[in-house]
């Protein structure tokens, strides 16, 4: 909607001008009633709103000579008045034509609603508009109110020049007091007339120049101030007084010891009572310390863009709908440059709980918290990051986001998965076999077992014990047996297999020593693999076992922080500097920074080295005060004064030296889990019974060379084959063997016959951490000669029973024929205690 506003005063024009803008609507503005006649044929406004006491040409009047026109007469007319405020007034108002009648002043709310109260009746109430009253009748109400307002201007006069002239007599002490006012004011203040005289002056401004207030009226600046800055401040105020409005300027000054000083001055036009300028007033506050202070905020600024630069993390902040706001270099080269605006979840890869985990963030906590996100690079690559974020807050404490750092821990993750599952396939293995194996050290303890030696010696707490003998558990002594081979297999190194019968273990044992060795070839200890002869043990449940990593890493904020000037010397040093080189921050700050480094030389390399590049990375040694060598990763980049030249190189460090014991760990670690592998490849390859390791089809993954010598086959060519292809066993026993491996379930020792000979054969299943079939472990022992020992002893049974029936006979006979009684019963007791001793084996 377009507004035409007839106002003779420009204040109150302002104001409604604001107020109907803030709407939304369109504003023309005329100082009378004659210019707005002429705007309001010009423009055609959609509402016209007008005072009544205005000179040339009043608010009646406009409202006749519109009603007139007959184009101009539909416009919607409302007066705003604070004068004709009286019902004669108000009723001329509506009889004249007028839609509606606002007095003067009102709040922008109430003046809205009324108007609106007015448009809409005059809406409801179109059809039912009273024509403006005639001429005559107007003429003579309009004359009436007239005089009457005079009268009442007459003696609001008179009044006003008794009240002037009271005024008067106060003007001299109203001066002084604002003389004092002005005095008091702590900044610079001052009074200028067209000329750009000084009319008054405050004490702040005559100490500034070093002038009396009362000397400088009536001077210009050009009596005061060096001629080129007298002429920008007259220059300034011939502006001022131009425009009409309002100026302020951050300027130099010359104080009275002839020293620069930068003062912010506000530089203001004066009127008269008619609304003519008549010279200006100016303030100046003293902005010296506020600009120092200002350029040591850009310079500290640069320094922290440099920081954040070359921090080799990824740095990101959040708002509070999780949308991406701020990135430090790093971010952008993983994330691209249009990662601002972006949601976090964008580059997400696959269903993630990671909002739900960070969410007390967003409901204010300050702890800080870790999470593994798999996320999307900017060339479409997957990559694990570790985050570790933190709230972020405004100055009255509400959360307005979250800033998180991150690290790339996709190799790390992977390299870990490798070691747990070769430790794993060798846990199971190992913990599959049915043999007791135990490992050694030099010193007769045992260090490790499988599942059969802890459960038959009672080794199931051998974590939280330091008594593991091995004679002990094995032989039941307190010190090792004379005579004992695999004594000798750690005196000379070499394997040893010997049968014994242990009593204190109530059974017949095979001992295999194998000698252990570590990297420089040096006897260590020896393996133990001990078959229990008499019986067979059925193999326990692998042992699972699992190793955590530690997942908090320390926040980027505790790495060193340390810049240098061009000299090199200490200019910044952190509280995580100090606490890792030793130093206190006023020792080493001006000392020149070779102090920090192992080698001064290499210090200054990768100083000059930062300078010609821009920003540089490097592992390096450096030195506490203690004198101790540690390591660290410096990554260094240029410092930059507020022109744009270097001023300095700012390192930030992280001390490795825990890094690099991990990784002397981790490498430890690794050639633990290869010897053990070799160990247990040893162990596989040297066991006596046929062991396969087959899938749920029934095909061999793997055999030992035992199996491979049974078969008659290169052990190459074995795997894929189906199991009863090399081992010929019974169909019945195949297919009852096959079904416990389909059901994952392992199967009880089994009497079953293959080529011609007798084993005893099981099966153990073998699962991954995550309860997935891998593989079934089958091993067959061969008890061909146990059988045939069987058969035989059951023979000679058969034959003795024989020969004592036909002893019993005999000593029938033997009597016919006179034999002694005492004799054949002699005989008869002999061949009893032979039959005895066959039955018993002895």
């Amino acid at each position: 909607m377009k507004i035409l506003i007839v106002d003779d005063d420009p204040d109150t024009r302002h104001i409604l001008k604001l107020i109907i803008e803030m709407q939304g609507h369109e504003v023309i503005e005329a100082s009378d009633g004659l210019q707005g006649l002429e705007k309001t044929k010009a423009n055609m406004p959609d509402l016209i709103i007008s005072d009544i006491l205005m000179p040339g040409m009043d608010g009646f009047q406009f409202l006749r000579e519109a009603n007139s026109d007959k184009n101009l007469g539909a416009i919607p007319f409302v007066f705003y008045s604070s004068t004709y405020t009286g019902e004669e007034e108000i009723g001329l108002a509506f009889s004249s034509g007028a839609d509606g009648f606002i007095v003067k002043p009102k709040s922008p709310e109430k003046f809205w609603e009324e108007l609106n109260n007015i448009l809409s009746k005059r809406e409801e109430e179109k059809s039912k508009k009273t024509k403006p009253i005639k001429d005559e009748e107007y003429l003579k109400r309009y004359s009436h109110m007239v005089s009457v307002k005079l009268e009442e201007k007459v003696k609001e006069l008179e009044k006003t020049l008794e009240e002037r002239k009271k005024a008067e007599d106060n003007i001299k002490q109203i001066v002084s007091q604002q003389q004092a006012i002005l005095n008091n004011i702590p900044d610079m203040a001052w009074l200028k007339d067209k000329e750009s005289k000084f009319i008054a002056v405050n004490e702040p401004f005559g100490n500034a120049c070093g002038i009396r207030p009362g000397d400088l009226v009536g001077k210009t600046d050009l009596d005061i101030w060096p001629k080129e800055l007298a002429e920008r401040y007259r220059a300034d105020d011939r502006e001022v007084m131009k425009s009409e409005k309002r100026k302020q300027v951050e300027e130099p000054l010359i104080d009275k010891d002839g020293k620069e000083i930068w003062i912010e001055t506000i530089k203001t036009p004066i009127y008269d009572y008619t609304g003519s300028i008549i010279g200006t007033t100016g303030i100046a506050r003293n902005i010296t310390e506020r600009r120092q202070t200002e350029k040591y905020i850009f310079d500290l600024s640069l320094r922290h863009d440099a920081i954040l630069a070359a921090v080799p993390d990824i740095i990101m902040e959040v708002d509070n709908q999780k949308v991406y706001t701020w990135a430090n270099k790093a971010g952008y080269e993983f994330f691209g440059e249009d990662v601002i605006g972006k949601e976090a979840a964008f580059y997400f890869e696959g269903q993630q709980d990671t909002y739900t985990l960070v969410e007390p963030l967003f409901k204010g906590t300050e702890n800080i918290f870790y999470v593994e996100s798999l996320q999307r690079r900017k060339d479409g690559e997957k990559r694990l990051l570790a985050w570790w974020c933190r709230v972020l807050k405004d100055k009255s404490g509400n959360v307005k986001g979250a800033l998180s750092s991150a690290r790339d821990i996709t190799e790390r993750k992977k390299m870990e998965e490798e070691v747990y599952r070769i430790k794993q396939d060798w846990e199971d293995t190992f913990n599959s076999i049915t043999d007791m194996v135990t490992v050694h050290d030099k010193d007769w303890n045992i260090i490790r077992a499988n599942k059969a030696a802890e459960k038959i010696l009672d080794l199931l707490f051998l974590e939280k014990t330091t008594d593991t003998k091995c004679f002990k558990y094995y032989h039941g002594t307190e010190k090792p047996p004379e005579g004992c081979p695999s004594c000798g297999c750690l005196k000379n190194g070499k394997p040893a297999l010997f049968e014994i019968f242990e009593p204190h273990l109530n059974m017949f044992i095979e001992i295999r020593a194998i000698p252990r060795f570590d990297s420089d070839n040096n006897l260590i200890g020896l393996i133990h693999v001990v078959r229990d002869i008499t019986e067979r043990k059925k193999a326990e449940e692998a042992l699972k076992t699992s190793r955590e990593y530690a997942k908090n890493i320390i926040d980027s904020s505790l790495d060193m922080i340390i810049s240098v000037d061009t000299t090199r010397r200490i200019v910044e040093f952190n509280k995580a500097a100090q606490e890792t080189f030793g130093y206190r921050l006023e020792e080493v700050l001006g000392k020149p920074v070779d102090i920090l480094y192992a080698d001064a030389a290499e210090g200054l390399k990768v100083h000059k080295t930062t300078v010609e590049h821009g920003r540089h990375v490097q592992e390096i040694l450096n030195l506490r005060k203690t004198g101790e060598v540690f390591p660290s990763l410096l990554s260094a980049s240029v410092l930059c004064g507020t022109e744009g030249k270097i001023i300095g190189v700012m390192g930030v460090s992280r001390d490795i030296t825990d890094r690099k014991k991990e990784e002397e760990r981790l490498n430890k670690f690794l050639s633990e889990i290869a010897k053990a592998k070799l160990e247990w490849e040893i162990t596989f390859d040297n066991v006596t019974e046929l062991i396969a390791l087959v899938d749920k089809d029934f095909r061999i993954v793997r055999c030992n060379k035992v199996l491979a010598e049974f078969s008659d086959k290169p052990i190459n060519e074995i795997p894929g084959n189906k199991f009863t292809d090399i081992f010929p066993m019974g169909e019945q026993d195949a297919g009852y063997l096959a079904e416990r491996i389909q059901k994952e379930e392992s199967s009880e020792w089994m009497e079953v016959t293959a080529a011609e000979r007798w084993f005893y054969l099981s099966h153990q299943p073998v699962m991954n951490p995550d309860s997935l079939f891998l593989y079934s472990v089958i091993i067959a022992t061969d008890i061909t000669a146990l059988k045939h020992s069987e058969q035989e002893l059951m023979g000679s049974e058969e034959e003795l029973k024989k020969r004592v029936k036909e002893l019993e006979k005999f000593y029938e006979m033997a009597v016919d024929r006179e034999l002694k009684m005492k004799e054949l019963k002699k005989e008869l007791k002999s061949l009893n205690e032979e039959l005895s001793r066959y039955k018993t084996g002895s």
